[in-house]
């Protein structure tokens, strides 16, 4: 009490209030940063995976097992325990029910935000000019699979399997398999036969590893191609029955509509008995995310800096129109995000 009273009679108690409100606004927002940098590594380091497998860890011992920094690993599970991420019993940490969603529904998310760091640790040399995103900069291609993979099981896979599964296809073409976790879960039915496609070097090589644990070298098939040059393996690919396009084309955007409407013209040709399933995420209206600052203020700002361009759906629907292709059907989730367009 003593304290305050001398803080009182030095400063004055409005400004010491506002000075601790100011604080405390500014808090959540360091917080978020700090607190995602922490469980970011320790994520990508493996520490809160084993936490969550074995119940309890010391991070003395695990440091020494992993040949890891004894004191800096101390330190960021400390910070987690202040946070109320982790608990503490006698020198050892477990998962809190903070943590344990980020291992679940948000693993996604991290991972995700993982694959553009890049980008936010060289914001000034972007905002400057001095680096360019796809030069000097560029996103982890493998991290952006992993993410997208874990987010699309949530939701947007079954959904889209569900759509499949309505108009009895049968041979999927997926344009950018990523890590498989669709194809894998379309495998779930024994009658179902699946194409990825890839262009990372590191992530088709993920995918074969993923595909040869699995089991399902005999249904599914990964190929590493340019999606803008698919004559060469078209004959691999003459059973499809349905291409999948899962929040691909909107990265090919930045060098115009033509770019994408060339590609499902060309793909059109190429495959004349196919369907297509386009998943996107449509724009969003600034002045309608303040209202409600969701997940997509992000979404839209990643894509921004990393030259993708996100388009109404008003805009997708000229461009399938261009292409010559007919909506099938149309569905649209806004509290997801996602729309889904059957087209022919």
């Amino acid at each position: 009490m003593r304290e305050i009273a001398d803080l009182v009679r030095l400063f004055g108690l409005r400004k010491l209030l506002r000075v601790k409100r100011h604080h405390r606004k500014a808090q959540t927002l360091l917080r978020g940063y700090v607190a995602t940098s922490v469980i970011q590594a320790l994520l990508e380091e493996g520490f809160l995976d084993c936490l969550k497998q074995e119940g309890s860890l010391s991070p003395k011992d695990y440091a020494e097992s992993k040949g890891l920094e004894t004191s800096v690993l101390a330190a960021m599970c400390e910070y987690l325990y202040g946070t109320g991420v982790l608990r503490r019993v006698n020198g050892r940490y477990s998962l809190d029910e903070k943590a344990k969603w980020a291992l679940a529904e948000a693993r996604g998310s991290f991972n995700l935000l993982s694959a553009y760091r890049p980008i936010f640790e060289n914001l000034s040399n972007l905002l400057t000019g001095t680096k360019k995103y796809g030069r000097e900069v560029k996103r982890s291609e493998l991290l952006a699979a992993k993410g997208s993979g874990e987010l699309g099981r949530l939701i947007p896979f079954p959904i889209m399997r569900q759509i499949i599964r309505n108009h009895s296809f049968r041979t999927v073409l997926d344009l950018d398999s990523g890590d498989l976790e669709f194809l894998f879960l379309l495998a779930e039915d024994k009658e179902m036969r699946g194409y990825g496609i890839g262009e990372s070097p590191e992530v088709v090589e993920y995918a074969r590893s993923r595909l040869k644990e699995r089991e399902l070298e005999g249904r599914i098939s990964v190929f590493q191609a340019d999606i803008f040059d698919l004559k060469p393996q078209a004959q691999e690919f003459k059973d499809v029955e349905v291409i999948v396009a899962y929040d691909l084309l909107h990265e090919h955007l930045a060098k115009g509509e033509d770019k994408i409407v060339g590609l499902l013209s060309e793909l059109k040709g190429l495959f004349p008995g196919a369907s297509f399933l386009i998943v996107e995420s449509p724009k969003r209206p600034t002045s309608d995310l303040r209202k409600s600052p969701t997940i997509f203020l992000e979404h839209h700002l990643f894509h921004k800096l990393s030259e993708q361009t996100v388009l109404s759906l008003d805009e997708w629907l000229a461009i399938f129109a261009r292409a010559g292709l007919s909506l099938v059907e149309k569905r649209a989730f806004h509290i997801i995000g996602h729309s889904y367009f059957l087209l022919k």
